[in-house]
């Protein structure tokens, strides 16, 4: 479970998304939100922050949040729990 401040943030290998996407999950009381976001670079390519085309779900339900992200991940995971 997460905690009120606590997030997850996935890499995503989404071709629609400049450079495959991010995917942050967090949760607030009984609800998970989960924000798919494009990648942008800065100006040398070398750090990435969210930015550009967004999508937005919610739901109560762990597993939903589970479909929505196994199916965009890149695999290996790359995840970070903050």
């Amino acid at each position: 479970t997460l905690d009120l401040d606590e997030g997850i943030r996935i890499i995503l290998n989404v071709p629609e998304l400049s450079s495959g996407g991010f995917l942050f999950i967090t949760k607030s009381g009984e609800k998970y939100t989960v924000n798919i976001t494009e990648r942008v670079s800065n100006e040398d390519g070398m750090d990435f922050f969210p930015g550009g085309k967004e999508e937005w779900f919610f739901t109560q339900d762990s597993l939903e949040v589970w479909r929505i992200v196994e199916k965009r991940m890149e695999k290996p995971i790359m995840a970070w729990r903050y």
